[in-house]
């Protein structure tokens, strides 16, 4: 049985989900997601149980989100997180056989969960099914890449002196993040419904009244100042090690990088992290979610 968690561990989820769910958005983007307090709300592909816990957060009173996951290791890690009070809890459940009767739920959302799946319009199908007639139909996608969007020109920008390495760095950068993307194991998203078609992949379900809406962060992401996001010193090396956990092995042995252009690569980073130690200005991440929202206006049996 495939497990998310053997890619990508619940600790790398839970740091890259703490810049897109920010306390002081949640009232936004619970409306984003079209839900109100009290609605019973079911959350597929919940993870680790990031996002579950912040939308029951803004559906209160009288509000709960049960989350479903297939896997054990995600769901196990979230009930260790859940809320004391009983809002949200969990259970493993399979996306394209939920275990619920038909027109249980207020609203059935999902975060980057449709997105990966062989077959989203199955699962969709079945969030259909499970949410009562004009009930909410949410699905939402990150569509800024692993590793957000990066600004190499800030390298270049006029005033400090860029280091000597830029240009080969970022090179090398793109080449490393285009083997990232396409390393995902085969049988991991859908071609025909990559992130940015949700609109049209839930008008495709008959989801109707659709809405569209987007929300990110842009946060210097070396800085871990009384400013920062809490979110550590992240340096560009631990991008590389990021990368490599995605490919599962050394990109070298793909032939991605020759033993010298990786030395290279090593040599160039430590220069831009010495250089962004001096002009923190000057690195900057960004991340977009996109959410869209529908009614469920037929009921699917």
């Amino acid at each position: 049985m495939f497990s998310w968690s053997g890619i990508q561990t619940a600790e790398t989820l839970l740091l890259s989900r703490a810049l897109r769910f920010r306390p002081e958005w949640r009232d936004a983007i619970v409306w984003y997601f079209g839900l109100e307090p009290g609605m019973y709300v079911l959350e597929v592909a919940c993870g680790p149980g990031i996002l579950a816990p912040y939308l029951a957060g803004g559906i209160q009173p009288g509000g709960q989100v049960l989350g479903v996951d297939l896997d054990a290791a995600f769901v196990k890690r979230a009930q260790e997180m859940a809320p004391a009070d009983g809002t949200v809890t969990y259970q493993v459940g399979d996306a394209y056989s939920l275990p619920f009767p038909t027109g249980v739920f207020d609203a059935a959302v999902s975060y980057t969960g449709v997105g990966v799946l062989a077959d989203p319009d199955r699962a969709v199908a079945e969030m259909q099914r499970v949410v009562r007639e004009n009930g909410t139909i949410a699905v939402a996608e990150a569509v800024s890449g692993p590793f957000g969007f990066r600004f190499p020109g800030c390298d270049g920008l006029p005033g400090p002196t860029p280091y000597p390495e830029a240009a080969r760095y970022w090179d090398l950068r793109q080449r490393l993040m285009a083997a990232a993307e396409g390393a995902r194991p085969p049988g991991i998203g859908s071609p025909r419904w990559p992130p940015l078609a949700i609109p049209a992949l839930l008008a495709a379900a008959g989801v109707q009244d659709l809405v569209v809406n987007a929300w990110g962060y842009v946060t210097a992401s070396d800085d871990d100042g009384p400013n920062g996001t809490g979110r550590g010193r992240v340096s560009l090396e631990r991008d590389v090690e990021a990368i490599a956990t995605a490919t599962r092995e050394d990109p070298t042995r793909h032939g991605l990088l020759s033993e010298e252009e990786w030395t290279e690569w090593d040599l160039a980073s430590k220069a831009r992290r010495a250089w962004v130690e001096c002009h923190r200005t000057y690195a900057y991440e960004a991340g977009l979610s996109v959410v869209v929202r529908g009614i469920n206006r037929e009921k699917r049996s």
